[in-house]
């Protein structure tokens, strides 16, 4: 609250750059004469806090405008205080040079609010311009005028005009270029310089020109965020009246209630669910804004959503809210006796709503539920594997017991072992972890299935109890030899850096060649490959040594934590390919940088980071596997030099497959999709897979419609896992004899072929916009 003149801006001998950010709150403009009152503040110079100084050209005209497209509002800051000292007709004549030439939509609003702020401050108005300046007055005026009477219409009409020539009439002559003005743009301006306004004078304007929103412009749309500022009774103030303002609900509405949350529309949000009034898609968003909020009221209202009548859209993205932020800010609920009455509810009802209910179960990790979903499990319920993965989640002896007895099920040990292992927690475990660690090392030990042995053995290798038995046994020779090549490739791929180094000496790799003794890339690049051997290299990497489809995805097929590799014919070169599997850490994209997490207990993750929160952060290691680690838990984040991909996979080669690999990897030029969730509606029961395909069911009777309801079975949005459904596991016994239909909506900006791979283990039939294209009897 000092007073100051806005040409103090200085440069610090330490190379910070202090700029004075100066208004008058009496008009809300920039530049109000030669004192104003306003902020100081601090840029640091490059190295100390991670802020670079803005580079200053204020020296020529190209600087200059160079300045104007910065996006460091210091630097802008900086040519403002250059125009304010300089004259009149030096500002119009650069500004002009801007809108006639800059075609940007960023660039004209500054040029057209740096020049309405300069005649603002009210210096050397009197002087009279050139005829070529008032010339270029009257166009640049012209197109301020054609704002009209809206917010800033008075501003800028009054600019226009004064530009236009009511001060100099015996100079203007009467032709002028005309020029459509970018209005979101000069508004975009406007609203960023509003956040130094009370908040009576930003309600003055921001209505109006918040009913300019296009429904796609997202820079628009957060300037009007930041013109209501963060003081959060400001904001209060300011969108009070929002409700008045936009009576009507639609997506560009629902798209500005999103980015400015006013409170005033909560009540007419909840309203709008339960009526008939809006589509089951804008249903379905207005869930998501109301799951935005921190308020345990928001996670009631999900529950409620769950278990009233609402639209199989709100009903899943509520689902999806309370599973992730029940174990996070919504976590009072889980003691709250809303959340067992839903429960219990959801568990009463049919499949789908039962299978929403154990969903419920597990995030809340509610216990009272234990005996329903024993049950469950236990039963021919079409929900078997789903109630084994949660009893995974009610930590407990009861259940480490209840689990083991699955493992005898071949259809359901997958889930039952994962379940186990996820009671693994602590180093030393507790005794619930103790327990499981027995259930899954005597799995190894013991006779049994391989498939049962397998799978307990990626278990207990995704941990690090886990890891330390296995290496202690391979050390003491006990560990069973047929296990000891899996165990070798999860191992060398362990996320425990400890760990993993004692595997590379305990389990060695079995090379093929020596990738130090190879030419350079360079060399390696001129060789001409069998592409098809390569693709049998490829497709053959899922099991074994070489693990590329462990990793990547190619068109569909393969896994997800390095990047999709459909298009890497068209960005690499044959060099770049070989560099990048001989020396995977010689270049790493941002996406793909390895964290190396320690937590305070000394234990020391690897992995790429997958999601952050307030409380946890999500790793994924070389293997696949997730792990979530609490923020209060970690001692140091930092990142890795080294690329999460195997220096030594080259190793698993000889020589001519890693030519034949990379030109194999040269030939994927099409770009792929593999949607992770469809509209699914189904079992449709029919009398055999031909009846199936040749009759004509429901579904294909009617237009598509996510609200429409073909008796008990309606359309419901489902994720797949990597790009496989499976509706024996979907749909239990009821997928037995039926038909299940599927809908993807995928928008293409222009028209073009595109190949579908579709693949499929019985009959099938394929649509495109409504035509028919593929159909095929097949019984396999």
């Amino acid at each position: 609250d000092t007073w100051f003149r806005p040409s103090d801006a200085c440069v610090a001998p330490d190379g910070s750059v202090f700029v004075a950010d100066w208004y008058d709150p009496g008009v809300g403009g920039h530049g109000m004469g030669d004192h104003t009152r306003g902020r100081i503040y601090r840029l640091s110079p490059a190295g100390t806090r991670g802020y670079k100084v803005p580079e200053v050209k204020l020296g020529t005209k190209e600087g200059r405008i160079e300045m104007l497209m910065n996006p460091n509002i210091a630097t802008r800051s900086l040519l403002m205080e250059h125009f304010l000292q300089g004259t009149y007709t030096d500002t119009v004549s650069e500004m002009h040079v801007v809108t006639s030439s800059q075609q940007s939509s960023i660039a004209f609003p500054r040029a057209n609010w740096l020049l309405t702020s300069r005649l603002l401050a009210g210096s050397n108005q009197s002087e009279k311009p050139n005829a070529e300046t008032a010339r270029q007055s009257r166009e640049i005026g012209v197109s301020m005028t054609k704002l009209g009477p809206v917010a800033a219409g008075p501003l800028y009409v009054k600019i226009g005009s004064f530009l236009m020539g009511n001060q100099y009439p015996a100079v203007l002559g009467n032709t002028f270029t005309k020029k459509e003005l970018p209005l979101t743009g000069i508004y975009r301006e406007l609203l960023i310089s509003m956040v130094r306004s009370d908040a009576d004078h930003v309600k003055n304007h921001f209505y109006t020109i918040a009913k300019f929103y296009d429904g796609e412009d997202i820079t628009f749309r957060a300037a009007l965020n930041i013109a209501c500022g963060t003081d959060p009774v400001r904001r209060d103030a300011i969108l009070a009246d929002f409700e008045k303002h936009f009576p009507e609900w639609n997506d560009k509405v629902a798209d500005l209630v999103w980015e400015l949350r006013p409170k005033s529309m909560l009540p007419k949000m909840e309203a709008l669910l339960v009526g008939d009034t809006i589509t089951a898609k804008q249903k379905a968003r207005i869930v998501e804004i109301l799951a935005s909020s921190d308020d345990l009221a928001a996670g009631k209202t999900m529950l409620t959503i769950l278990t009233g009548i609402y639209p199989v859209e709100a009903k899943t993205k509520a689902v999806e809210s309370l599973k992730l932020f029940l174990p996070t800010k919504w976590a009072a609920l889980t003691k709250d006796p809303s959340l067992g009455k839903a429960v219990e509810a959801l568990l009463k009802g049919d499949t789908v709503a039962v299978a929403v209910g154990l969903d419920l179960v597990a995030a809340a990790k509610y216990a009272p539920a234990f005996d329903s979903v024993l049950k469950f499990a236990g039963e021919k319920s079409g929900v078997e594997k789903r109630a084994v993965q949660t009893l995974g989640q009610l930590h407990g002896p009861n259940s480490v017991a209840a689990l083991k007895t699955f493992l005898a099920n071949k259809e359901l040990m997958p889930a039952a072992v994962e379940a186990i292992a996820g009671q693994i927690t602590g180093n030393p475990p507790n005794e619930t972890g103790k327990l499981a660690l027995a259930a899954l090392q005597q799995a190894i030990t013991a006779d049994g299935a391989p498939e049962l042995k397998r799978a307990a053995l990626s278990a207990l290798a995704g941990n690090r109890t886990g890891t330390g038995w296995i290496l202690k046994e391979q050390e003491a020779g006990k560990f069973p030899k047929e296990l000891v090549a899996d165990a070798g490739k999860l191992l060398r791929n362990s996320p425990f850096q400890g760990e993993r180094n004692k595997a590379m000496i305990l389990f060695p790799a079995p090379g093929k060649l020596n990738p130090k003794a190879l030419p350079a890339a360079a060399v390696l690049a001129t060789r001409t490959g069998d592409a098809v051997n390569g693709k049998k290299i490829m497709t053959a990497s899922l099991a074994g040594e070489a693990q590329c489809l462990k990793c990547h995805m190619v068109r569909g097929q393969g896994g997800a934590i390095g990047p999709d590799l459909s298009l890497i014919g068209k960005k690499g070169t044959k060099e770049n390919l070989h560099d990048s599997i001989l020396q995977p850490s010689k270049a790493v994209a941002d996406q793909y940088v390895t964290w190396n997490v320690t937590t305070l207990g000394g234990q020391t993750i690897s992995g790429l980071l997958m999601g952050e929160t307030e409380t946890q952060l999500t790793i994924r290691d070389a293997n696949g596997k997730d792990y979530l680690v609490a923020v209060k838990d970690i001692d140091e984040k930092k990142k890795s030099l080294v690329s999460i991909m195997p220096e030594g996979l080259a190793a698993n080669l000889t020589e001519d497959e890693l030519i034949d690999l990379v030109e194999y990897l040269t030939t994927l030029q099409t770009a792929s999709l593999t949607p992770d969730s469809w509209m699914v509606a189904g079992p449709f029961p029919v009398a055999s897979m031909e009846a199936g395909v040749k009759e004509k069911l429901s579904p294909e009777k009617v237009p598509y419609d996510a609200a429409t309801k073909f008796g008990t079975i309606f359309w419901r949005n489902v994720k797949s896992s990597s790009s496989y459904f499976d509706l024996a596991e979907l749909h239990g016994s009821a997928g037995n004899n039926s038909v299940t239909f599927a809908v993807k909506e995928i928008e293409s900006p222009v028209d073009q072929e595109a190949t579908i791979l579709l693949g499929t283990d019985d009959g099938a039939k394929l649509w495109v916009n409504g035509e028919e294209v593929f159909s095929t009897v097949a019984n396999r």
